[in-house]
């Protein structure tokens, strides 16, 4: 049978005809890319019960059409990705959050979560019956084979408005069950195209930063407005290469610079790397059909030791918090959810195995309009720790560089309050000396 067939005979006219492979006591997991439609088509059933349905990142609110309250609680909704549109109803318990790093998600959907369908969203098929997954690889091309080899159903939204990137982000009609086409674009967080933060503490993060990053090495930018900042004023490096979770805008800045050419890089030379693809439709259009671009499975690109084999990587990420023992939320405020681990745990340690690597934090030294420091004596109760403190090789404020590789926890809490903002240093060293640390 050719592929154009094995299509023609799966593909059905609406999204109601595509979910009724679903059935009572099912768990559902959809791919990175959230299918909006084919959500909203699943809380239309009114036969299913006992349905678990996790949409590890919702973008566009399908989700929510799955817990109104006239529908009883038949379906129970979890999330893997805390966004603005989300992180009301995570923290009042409408939807339930599985904190998990991207690096391992394959493993704990497979092993834990066990779906019996799965929905993604991907672009038609190419010549060769290959269907693209437009914006992310992640788990959801590794989950798709999983589900192929185990005769469980995959189910898949197709939109042409969908970018087409290069690398193994591809899946076969013949590993899709049922087609549906919908008109919806891929989802795209508005923090990805909002105008980054800009100002002379950032300008003074970004220099302190510059001396940081060698010519020649491997990056990697983490969400946050804070790392998305500062790398667009790295333009005048020479020869970077790129291995990263998301590649957004921020990244782009610097290839159009010509400071990207992935020329030293040690895993797919000649090529940036990433997980996820996120930003502006300039950014999808550039990645499309390039060869000097690939998406790849998450569980290869946050590896720590894919990571650490890069050359010279210097992981550059955020924090909320981070302690005088170099203990680093960057994920919560106290129990208050506020986004996810994604990857930066791995991709810091990883950075700490290569011992050409940096694994740094970058972050304003206060909060809250400077009513609080980042830099604080403990993290607050119920704050998750997203990178261990043996994993944190630098912090950078606007007030410089604290250097933690190598050193004991009373001189990690005198770098670190050196770096505090000044209204805050006094209180801190005290507290410090509190513990017995000599600060």
């Amino acid at each position: 049978m050719s592929w154009q067939h094995e299509f023609e005979s799966r593909a059905v006219s609406t999204t109601e005809e595509a979910v009724e492979i679903v059935k009572s006591g099912d768990v559902v997991v959809t791919g990175l890319n959230e299918p909006n439609a084919l959500l909203k088509a699943l809380a239309a059933r009114r036969d299913l019960t006992d349905v678990r349905v996790l949409d590890p990142s919702p973008a566009k609110g399908g989700c929510f059409e799955l817990t109104k309250p006239e529908l009883g609680g038949r379906f129970r909704v979890t999330i893997g990705v805390v966004n603005p549109l989300t992180v009301e109803a995570v923290n009042n318990g409408v939807l339930e959050f599985v904190p998990v790093s991207l690096c391992n998600s394959f493993a704990v959907i497979r092993a834990a979560i066990r779906p019996d369908v799965m929905f993604i969203q991907v672009t038609p098929p190419n010549a060769d019956g290959f269907c693209n997954l437009g914006i992310v690889c992640d788990y959801t091309k590794p989950l798709v084979t999983y589900m192929k080899q185990i005769g469980k159903p995959v189910v898949a939204e197709v939109s042409d408005r969908l970018p087409t990137p290069m690398g193994d982000c591809r899946v076969h009609v013949s590993d899709i069950d049922r087609f549906v086409v919908v008109p919806e674009p891929p989802a795209v967080d508005a923090k990805w195209t909002e105008p980054p933060p800009s100002g002379p503490v950032i300008d003074k993060i970004a220099e302190h930063l510059d001396g940081m990053i060698e010519n020649g090495a491997t990056i990697q930018v983490g969400l946050g407005r804070v790392p998305g900042a500062v790398i667009r004023k790295m333009t005048h490096k020479q020869e970077l290469g790129v291995h990263t979770e998301v590649f957004g805008d921020a990244l782009l800045s610097l290839v159009k610079a010509g400071a990207i050419t992935n020329r030293h890089k040690t895993i797919l030379p000649e090529e940036s790397v990433a997980t996820i693809l996120q930003g502006s439709a300039e950014l999808m259009e550039w990645a499309s059909d390039n060869s000097a671009f690939s998406l790849r499975p998450s569980h290869f690109v946050l590896d720590p030791a894919v990571v650490a084999a890069n050359y010279k990587i210097t992981a550059i990420n955020s924090a909320i918090q981070v302690d005088l023992a170099g203990q680093v939320c960057a994920e919560s405020s106290g129990f208050y959810q506020l986004t996810t681990p994604g990857g930066q745990g791995a991709l810091m340690q990883g950075a700490c195995l290569n011992p050409e690597g940096k694994a740094i934090i970058v972050a304003e030294s206060t909060a809250k309009n400077g009513k609080l420091s980042r830099i604080v004596n403990g993290l607050d109760t119920g704050a998750a720790v997203t990178t261990l403190r043996v994993d944190t090789g630098y912090v950078i404020t606007e007030y410089g560089v604290a250097t933690l590789i190598g050193k004991s926890l009373s001189e990690r809490a005198k770098e670190l309050i050196s770096v505090a903002h000044p209204d805050f240093r006094e209180e801190l060293r005290a507290q410090a000396l509190q513990r017995n640390l000599k600060v």
